[in-house]
């Protein structure tokens, strides 16, 4: 054999060796990533109906009559509404909070939130293949 004839077949084997190779790591590596990206949107949403059940239980601590015996309590459940919530409250609406209890519309309000959240996570795992 000539030796360009040797090289343009080591090349060509070189390629079909690169071809094999490539192959092979798509086949591990795409399932793989598939399976981190599923389960980093699980996470996600889990997170969000996790802090969407601290929402609710803070709306349920604010709803009650203030009691100086509960002032920590309901300092917590302020903190933990703004750390959800896209907006937080206002000085003036924490110090609102502190002394008075949370008004039903708004109540009603953050519920119909909840449930609408509730809703569109659970359509979410139906979607989302179980990987494990």
């Amino acid at each position: 054999m000539s030796d360009p004839q040797r090289r343009s077949a080591e090349l060509s084997s070189s390629w079909e060796k690169a071809k094999i190779l490539t192959a092979a790591l798509a086949t591990i590596i795409v399932p793989v990533a598939l399976a981190m990206v599923a389960q980093f949107y699980s996470s996600a949403l889990k997170e969000r109906e996790l802090g969407t059940r601290y929402v609710e239980l803070a709306i349920g601590i604010l709803r009650a009559k203030p009691d100086p015996q509960t002032n920590s309590l309901r300092d917590w459940a302020i903190a933990t509404i703004n750390h959800y919530a896209p907006v937080p409250l206002t000085a003036e609406a924490q110090r609102e909070l502190r002394i008075q209890s949370l008004m039903v519309e708004l109540q009603s309000a953050l519920q119909e939130q909840s449930d609408s959240l509730a809703k569109r996570y659970k359509a979410s795992q139906r979607s989302i293949p179980n990987v494990r």
